[in-house]
């Protein structure tokens, strides 16, 4: 599931469901399910509208099965970010899963992204550079991170820390998107295309 790509996505709901199928009381199953149906959907892999349901149900049934699981917290900010583009509710569940867990770097990339998509570059920049201090070895945190310099138009930052997901797991296909930015943040081309 962390590499974003369909086939993995598609491996990783089978396992979750089998795994909430075995015992239905397991959050951190149900949150797993959310946000493998929410990159699904964020990623094309299937219409945002068709997974928007189940992954909304199965993240708000983690967090009522366990409000002090991080992870509840991340998949429900995820899905109202991915699937809604709901930054109030995505920033009050993300706050929740730092909160659960300070140390949390997924929660403090997702939280980055999202506080850099609503114009709050300072606070953005804070989370990006904890998820990235917390777990230096997360080709997800550091593409997080870059999403987030992205979105604040830092485009040579945006390359930097994009390479460097690209260097801890050269399979992490999603940071291959902030590669190619030329220095006026456009996007490179090659071949005349």
């Amino acid at each position: 599931m962390a590499r974003r790509f369909k086939g993995g996505l598609e491996q990783a709901i089978e396992c979750f469901t089998r795994a909430v199928a075995l015992d239905r009381d397991l959050a951190g199953a149900h949150a797993g399910l959310a946000l493998a149906l929410a990159a699904m959907g964020f990623w094309g892999y299937a219409l945002p509208r068709q997974v928007r349901p189940k992954a909304l149900e199965t993240a708000a049934r983690a967090v009522a099965l366990d409000a002090s699981l991080a992870e509840a917290h991340v998949a429900l900010g995820v899905v109202h970010s991915w699937l809604d583009w709901n930054w109030p509710v995505t920033e009050r569940a993300l706050t929740r899963a730092v909160r659960a867990r300070p140390n949390a770097s997924v929660a403090h990339g997702f939280l980055a992204q999202n506080l850099a998509a609503v114009g709050r570059a300072a606070d953005a920049e804070r989370e990006a550079e904890r998820a990235m201090a917390l777990d230096p070895l997360s080709a997800l945190v550091f593409y997080l991170a870059a999403t987030a310099c992205f979105f604040k138009r830092r485009f040579r930052r945006t390359i930097e820390v994009a390479h460097q997901a690209i260097s801890v797991d050269p399979g992490f296909l999603p940071a291959y998107f902030h590669q190619d930015l030329g220095a006026d943040g456009q996007r490179e081309t090659r071949g005349g295309a």
